[in-house]
């Protein structure tokens, strides 16, 4: 029971870190277009 929990909070934290990477990835790209159309 405690392992199938840590499990679930590894992948919890895993998709966290994704999403926030993903997020990050996006206003970088969104700040070089702005850049280029300056």
């Amino acid at each position: 029971m405690v392992f199938k929990n840590a499990v679930r909070n590894i992948g919890c934290s895993n998709r966290m870190i994704i999403g926030f990477n993903w997020l990050l990835i996006n206003i970088i790209q969104l700040g070089f277009i702005l850049c280029l159309r300056q």
